[in-house]
């Protein structure tokens, strides 16, 4: 599974203007798909990249993290043990009571 990062995200990383990555995808040099370049595509365009923070790799990689329930050690485990105690939590999560603006006097 390839990774996709948007446009501008893929401006930060390799220090060029937007409207440069723009003229690149208008030539072809660069491919997308919707507005988002894949991580292999980026790395072909711009070898010359130095890639020593990880933070893109790292924020992904909590983002995994945090979507699979404790205990769990693949995003394939579909068993009901692995997954009801995930889909309790969020539900009393969604179902916390919250201040709305009616209840703080606006």
């Amino acid at each position: 599974m390839s990774h996709l990062l948007p446009l501008s995200r893929v401006a930060k990383l390799v220090g060029q203007p937007r409207h440069t990555l723009q003229e690149m995808i208008r030539s072809g040099t660069l491919a997308t798909f919707d507005g988002m370049v894949e991580l292999d595509e980026l790395l072909r365009a711009f070898p010359e990249v130095k890639w020593d923070d990880d933070a893109e790799f790292r924020r992904v990689t909590e983002i995994k993290d945090k979507a699979l329930p404790n205990g769990c050690v693949s995003a394939r485990c579909r068993t009901r043990t692995c997954w009801w105690p995930r889909l309790n939590e969020l539900g009393d999560d969604y179902a916390a009571p919250r201040p709305c603006c009616c209840t703080m006097g606006m």
